[in-house]
């Protein structure tokens, strides 16, 4: 589970996040979404990236996860920051495996 602040505004993706040799994949679907998004990004070093495609009324976005790994061994809570493009607007989340 992924809660998010952007630009004030709180919600919550559920994500599926596959890892596998340094490379992202997965889907990942908010609560009010039909269909489960496809993510794609990197592990380098302690930095973790990824990014989904969506929209927001038509127009086409960009939104950025990163986050620093501080536990090489437990990836199951972490922290970061999300940015969207085009608008510009940023925030942080945060991340906890489901049980």
């Amino acid at each position: 589970m992924i809660h998010q602040n952007i630009a004030g505004n709180e919600s919550d993706t559920v994500c599926n996040i596959v890892l596998s040799d340094k490379k992202i994949s997965g889907t990942c679907k908010t609560e009010t979404e039909t269909t489960e998004r496809k993510i794609k990004g990197t592990l380098d070093g302690k930095s973790l990236t990824w990014q989904l495609e969506s929209d927001y009324n038509g127009t086409p976005l960009t939104i950025t996860y990163t986050a620093k790994i501080t536990d090489d061994e437990n990836l199951d809570k972490f922290t970061g920051e999300v940015a969207v493009d085009p608008f510009g607007v940023s925030g942080d989340f945060s991340a906890d495996r489901a049980k």
